[in-house]
């Protein structure tokens, strides 16, 4: 009984992790660079003492052809059948405590 509840645990886990392909992904990158010294030629500082980058992204996969929608779909049909499978574990308990 416990090994079909994890199963529809791990099912629901997969059904929540495909949702989230849905959402944006964002990603940031920080960067800081100190130099001992600036770079002059003559009178023209040619690079500064220290050096800040910062860089983000946004990622939004706008049409992919349905394959997000169907993976989606493709997970809740297999939490679908875990639950059944779960509850048909319970039944043949029940069927083998009443033989018993």
């Amino acid at each position: 009984m416990e090994s079909s509840k994890e199963e529809t645990d791990a099912a629901l886990a997969v059904k929540n992790a495909k949702r989230t392909n849905f959402l944006p992904d964002l990603s940031a990158s920080y960067q800081y660079d100190q130099t001992d010294e600036e770079s002059n030629i003559g009178n023209i500082v040619t690079g500064p003492k220290e050096e800040y980058t910062f860089v983000t992204s946004f990622y939004q996969p706008i049409f992919t052809g349905f394959s997000l929608t169907r993976q989606y779909n493709i997970a809740t049909l297999g939490l679908d059948l875990a639950k059944i499978q779960e509850k048909l574990k319970y039944q043949d308990i029940i069927l083998d405590a009443k033989k018993t």
